[in-house]
């Protein structure tokens, strides 16, 4: 390419790749006024350019990527709402060498550009890398369900890496900033290792949403079978005749342990229980014992503790109050505390 000057259009959010399209809807009349000086003046040619930061409203000039893509526009046409929709596609990198004002119109950019560095590769080694860059890319796709298999048939037969990357690239859902970088690797290799690092991730990827989609629809699965069993379980007790207060009973007892902050060995010894008593029968003499049970286990305030006492003295008068005679049994207990107390202070 003879270096040459083209107008600038500036991307957010958007990377245009050699050999792929992009779509677009122009409101801007600054916009309108650069895509029709590229058909009238440059022969539907345009330079796009996407901005390092989308998210921000100015930009200084100096830090443009040296690295764009030219553009040839495929489609323009205007539509019924006032917009302009424009189809372009990208043709190849070039190398920027500047950016300056166009026709001292301070609101468009234009830019004067060549090629780029180019990168020899021996036949033999690119037919070897091509072949493990389409095998790699056929079976990324076999895995996405929602790409047809039509987009090999952009792929098929070609033979150069430096095409084939740019087009497999698009298909690959990478972030913004990596589409950038793709852009501005010029060595076609180093765009295929790139290509390569990517689709394996994005299989891994896949593959780790498969394993969790399966997992998820066992346990649906699993807690759809045990519904299923407990409503026939229900039914089958109301046939028999049996009340549903024990199931409701039960479901209270789910709820309160559940809700209440127990040690963790005491909450599996309640669901323990809880199984149990809810596999006794209503006429079963040990049901209301396991009842019972369970009650005290609930009962005990687990989470609750109070301040001890260290004053003897008044712990000795404690018991005078509440307790007739036992002096001995007093002596005891008062012994006992007097000695966990200076176990404790040594």
């Amino acid at each position: 390419m003879v270096k040459t000057t083209l107008p600038v259009i500036l991307l957010r959010g958007m990377v245009l790749l050699p050999y792929s399209e992009i779509r677009l809807e122009v409101n801007n009349d600054i916009d309108r006024k650069i895509w029709q000086m590229a058909e009238d003046n440059h022969d539907n040619n345009i330079l796009i350019v996407p901005l390092s930061n989308p998210l921000d409203e100015s930009f200084e000039v100096d830090e443009l990527s040296k690295i764009a893509v030219m553009g040839k526009i495929k489609l323009k046409m205007e539509l019924q709402n006032g917009s302009t929709r424009v189809v372009v596609t990208g043709i190849n990198r070039v190398k920027v060498y500047s950016y300056d004002n166009y026709e001292d119109n301070n609101n468009i950019l234009q830019a004067s550009i060549g090629n780029t560095t180019q990168f020899a590769i021996t036949p033999k080694d690119e037919i070897v890398l091509m072949h493990k860059l389409t095998r790699e890319f056929e079976e990324y796709i076999e895995t996405r369900h929602d790409l047809g298999n039509s987009i090999l048939n952009d792929v098929v037969g070609i033979k150069s890496i430096a095409k084939a990357t740019d087009i497999m690239a698009t298909y690959v859902p990478v972030s913004y900033e990596r589409k950038i970088e793709y852009l501005k690797t010029i060595n076609p290799y180093t765009r295929l290792l790139m290509l390569l690092e990517d689709i394996k991730k994005e299989r891994q990827l896949v593959e780790l949403e498969q394993k969790i989609d399966i997992e998820v629809k066992k346990q649906l699965d699993n807690s759809q079978k045990e519904f299923i069993l407990r409503e026939k379980l229900r039914v089958i007790k109301e046939e028999l005749g049996e009340a549903n207060i024990k199931d409701d009973d039960i479901d209270t007892i789910k709820n309160k342990i559940e809700s209440a902050n127990y040690p963790p060995k005491i909450k599996e010894r309640l669901s323990q229980e809880l199984k149990r008593y809810e596999m006794l029968s209503p006429n079963s003499p040990e049901i209301s014992i396991t009842r019972n049970y369970i009650d005290w286990l609930i009962d005990l305030p687990w989470d609750k503790f109070t301040k001890d006492n260290n004053d003897l003295v008044k712990t000795r008068k404690l018991l005078d109050e509440t307790h007739y005679g036992l002096d001995k049994i007093k002596e005891r207990i008062i012994e006992f505390l007097a000695v966990r107390q200076n176990t404790k202070n040594s």
